[in-house]
């Protein structure tokens, strides 16, 4: 399935292109294994703003495990919005933020595959986690019935991987340079 172009009206915290949703996926990393991605990840160069998506004070600014420098931002409901693996934290914990402050600049730390920004909705402060039943359908898909793959399936798979990257990458520079 072909990346899906983020749109500015979307409410997402840059522009750039999602390059994985919600739901169960294979390992990025290699393991072979399904894994839970409780976010979106949206492709952009190093550097780009991150913009708080919804007003709200910030619960955590700094370096968290596998998501690298990240913001944490609660909103008056409750609910919370994780933006991860940053190059830099432009904001402090205890802060309160509009929608649109630039909360941190995008980047490739944590445990990461390329520059992008990592955008989770954690509704009433839980992390969504594809175990339990109150996850709404429309969040989540579930897992497939097998957790098998052949080598060779895995073999095309990171092959047209590392195709979408490259032309990714290639359109990004492109847009860059000015065309």
């Amino acid at each position: 399935m072909a990346p899906l172009p983020a749109l500015a009206g979307a409410s997402l915290p840059v522009d750039g292109v999602v390059t994985s949703g919600v739901g169960w996926r294979l390992d990025p990393f290699g393991s072979g294994k399904l894994a839970f991605h409780r976010g979106i990840d949206i492709a952009v160069p190093t550097g780009t703003p991150v913009r708080a998506t919804r007003a709200g004070r910030v619960t955590f600014a700094g370096e968290r495990r596998g998501y690298g420098a990240t913001v944490i931002v609660e909103h008056d409901n409750g609910d919370r919005t994780l933006y991860g693996h940053n190059s830099r934290v432009n904001v402090h914990s205890g802060e309160m933020v509009q929608a649109g402050a630039v909360l941190a600049f995008s980047g490739n730390s944590g445990r990461s595959t390329g520059p992008h920004v990592h955008y989770e909705q954690i509704p009433g402060g839980r992390p969504v986690t594809g175990e339990s039943e109150e996850v709404p359908e429309v969040a989540t898909a579930a897992p497939p019935k097998s957790h098998g793959m052949s080598a060779e399936t895995r073999r095309q798979l990171e092959q047209q991987l590392d195709e979408s990257i490259g032309s990714l990458l290639q359109n990004i520079k492109s847009n860059i340079n000015g065309g």
